[in-house]
């Protein structure tokens, strides 16, 4: 049986796709209570082996986020640019010890599956 190879056709549609997926966007929920203002970015290897950077945009404060596109490997670099403290997580439901706190203004070489964003004044 002969397996079909990609055509040149086919690699267009596929770099638009991870074009659209390098920066995606999350919104918090309707009738959510407290967000952070700004945002958390975070940089991964994808799929294909590329570094890609995303962004949540207001996320919840003390909400366990997984972060989104992650694969077997973890984001490898956290940039708080919101308003409230980021914990990271080594896993994507936030369960033990933070892996690491990153203040609004700093960034994090920590690799993390997770985040929470904290009050203020739950420091």
């Amino acid at each position: 049986m002969r397996i079909p190879s990609r055509t040149a056709a086919t690699l267009p549609v596929a770099a638009a796709a991870t074009a659209a997926a390098a920066l995606t966007v999350l919104l918090p929920a309707a009738g959510t209570s407290t967000a952070a203002s700004g945002g958390v970015e975070y940089t991964y290897v994808d799929d294909w082996g590329r570094e890609t950077t995303a962004v949540l945009v207001d996320p919840e404060d003390g909400a366990c986020i997984a972060l989104p596109e992650l694969g077997a490997t973890p984001a490898f670099r956290t940039a708080n640019e919101s308003s409230a403290p980021v914990l990271l997580y080594g896993d994507r439901g936030c369960s033990g010890q933070p892996l690491d706190k990153v203040v609004p203004g700093r960034d994090s070489e920590v690799r993390a599956y997770a985040v929470r964003l904290i009050p203020d004044d739950e420091e």
